[in-house]
């Protein structure tokens, strides 16, 4: 075509001819300038998100943030999804901005029919957003609905601000399109209250008994980054980092389980008097270490829920301070070692580590510690996260390292055991298979010629003992209360203070270590006793936690981080807990000082 007007253009006059050619110069720029742009445009597209979603789909959100107690961040939302094209739809994609990739640790979808839905992770890794694609259970239809939930946890998100807290995050997921509304909803501490923002659409209230900040967004713009503010006050909310754990799990010679954990914590936060955790189920024996030593008297036994308090040994967990400790216990073998075949085969089912603590777990190594002889095989580990590397088995089974996992992650493992060679090496198996013979016909002959039980005697002399150095050891505990309290007041000089307290201090620990070795006596008279000295170490347990969370309240109200209302709400509760757990113990005490008249 070009050719042609050319030749057009020498037929007529110089001045028209070079207007002409202007003209052509730049309908060809123009044609130039378009096919460019026709390749280009597509790649920069492609680069922002990994496919446009369809304009027909209507999406409704609905998001729920919750603060754990160690500032991990739990996020859930709710999809609503109307697909008003006339083709189906098999997936939704949604993120947040690429910035927050390293504070991402956990994703789990399913559907309003309780349906795991699969998702993967970093589709387009070009793009500044890090997008996730949620996959339907099946194919949506033109005008159909599907509703499904997707839960995940962050890390660092939760940050310290003056005496308070702040979140700030990407205020809904991001998409490809516009939704028709997000609505979000901070749900924080029940002791938290809210910093109002001036001239802000957020609005303060509570929310199944808790406080929450919510914030409505119509509508939620496509590739929107506007974030959700929330700062508030709390005296109970942590901010806790684990830098680094290990397990040991140790199978015995008698079929016994022992376990070591070990912790590397740090604190970026406000200053904490004690940290409570939770172990394994029938978790008993259990003591606390120090790079200095033991850090209790004597060993505790909380029952359910399985928890314990430490706290360190100089008073206080400091912000932007590191705490190392160590937690031994025993695990009751009939719950974790099944027996599956007679001769020496199991089944060894416990947790990597502990799911009912909500911390993040960036590394951590678990050792199989099992005598010699002893094989180890039939590894069954939790799924793999589509985020995360997840769990590595080294090639005798003995070692299981665990990467970048939550409380949400499935950590229970199982494993085979088989005690065959150990029993072989010693020889005893033999004596075992006669014993067990001898045992159950004992049994048989028991359930036909059943007599009158035996009453079991009550040992008065050691109740008697154990009722007194418990009454002294209530009435030395009290009278150091009585002392700091002079001390707050101003009666009573901190010298005489702590002349005073010394000497008390060397008495309970004289105590302590002669109750210890009461308890154990009576322990094995009758599972009675056993369950009644059990009720007292919980009760004295929960006096100790609920006595450190009264300094750290006390501390929180003189910096003025709270207010003389929340102050007084919360010292009632720890008042009423403290009173509950002393009137336990000393119901008990009333009851053994009767038998032991």
């Amino acid at each position: 075509m070009i050719v042609l007007l050319t030749g057009q253009f020498n037929s007529d006059t110089d001045e028209s001819g070079a207007k002409l050619r202007l003209k052509t110069k730049l309908f060809v720029s123009a044609l130039f300038v378009v096919l460019i742009l026709g390749i280009v445009v597509p790649h920069v597209s492609a680069a922002v998100s990994p496919a446009a979603s369809p304009s027909g789909i209507g999406i409704e959100i609905l998001r729920t943030i919750s603060l754990g107690p160690f500032g991990v961040v739990h996020i859930t939302d709710a999809f609503n999804v109307t697909n008003s094209e006339t083709g189906s739809l098999s997936y939704l994609d949604f993120g947040f901005l690429k910035q927050y990739q390293n504070n991402f640790y956990y994703v789990s979808a399913q559907d309003n029919l309780g349906r795991a839905l699969t998702i993967d992770a970093n589709v387009n890794s070009t793009s500044n957003f890090y997008w996730l694609r949620v996959h339907f259970a099946q194919e949506l239809g033109s005008g159909k609905t599907y509703k499904f939930t997707v839960t995940s946890v962050f890390n660092n998100l939760l940050g310290v601000v003056g005496t308070g807290f702040e979140y700030n995050f990407t205020a809904a997921p991001v998409l490809t399109q516009d939704a028709q509304v997000a609505n979000v909803t901070l749900l924080a501490p029940q002791d938290s209250s809210f910093v109002t923002i001036p001239n802000s659409t957020y609005i303060s209230t509570r929310v199944n008994g808790f406080p929450a900040l919510v914030n409505t967004y119509r509508p939620w713009k496509a590739y929107s980054e506007e974030t959700f503010y929330g700062p508030f006050r709390s005296v109970t909310q942590q901010i806790v980092y684990l830098l680094s754990a290990e397990r040991d799990i140790t199978i015995g010679r008698d079929g016994s389980l022992s376990v070591t954990d070990s912790y590397a914590l740090y604190n970026p936060s406000i200053a904490l008097t004690s940290l409570s955790l939770t172990l394994p189920d029938g978790a008993n024996n259990i003591m606390a270490y120090d790079p200095v030593g033991a850090m209790w008297a004597t060993p505790q036994n909380p029952g359910l829920p399985y928890q314990v308090s430490v706290s360190p040994r100089y008073g206080s967990f400091k912000g932007n301070e590191w705490f190392n400790f160590t937690l031994t216990y025993n695990l009751p073998p009939s719950e974790y070692l099944k027996q599956t075949s007679w001769w020496g085969g199991y089944n060894l089912t416990m947790p990597l580590f502990n799911d009912d603590e909500d911390l993040l777990i960036p590394s951590a190594t678990i050792r199989i510690i099992a005598p010699s002889g002893v094989s180890l095989g039939d590894p069954k580990l939790p799924s793999q996260s589509p985020i995360t590397p997840g769990f590595n088995v080294s090639a005798d089974y003995r070692t299981i390292k665990i990467q970048d996992v939550t409380s949400l992650n499935n950590l229970t493992f199982g494993m085979t055991v088989n005690y065959l060679p150990f029993w072989s090496a010693v020889r005893v198996l033999p004596w075992i298979f006669t014993l067990e013979v001898i045992a159950f016909a004992a049994v048989v002959v028991s359930k036909y010629r059943r007599g009158p039980e035996l009453a079991v005697p009550i040992p008065v002399e050691r109740l008697r003992e154990f009722v007194s150095l418990y009454d002294e050891r209530i009435a030395l505990s009290r009278e150091l209360l009585a002392m700091e309290e002079d001390v707050n007041r101003g009666s009573l000089v901190k010298h005489e203070f702590r002349r005073r307290s010394k000497v008390i201090d060397v008495r309970l620990d004289e105590i302590n270590k002669s109750l210890m070795e009461v308890k154990s006596e009576l322990r094995l008279v009758s599972p009675r006793y056993d369950e009644l000295i059990r009720r007292i170490d919980r009760a004295e347990a929960e006096v100790e936690a609920s006595r450190a969370s009264t300094d750290q309240v006390r501390s929180q109200y003189r910096s003025g981080k709270i207010t003389r209302e929340t102050f007084d709400t919360v010292m009632n509760d720890i008042s009423k807990r403290v009173d509950r757990a002393e009137s336990v113990i000393e119901t008990i005490i009333i009851t053994l000082r009767e038998e032991a008249r």
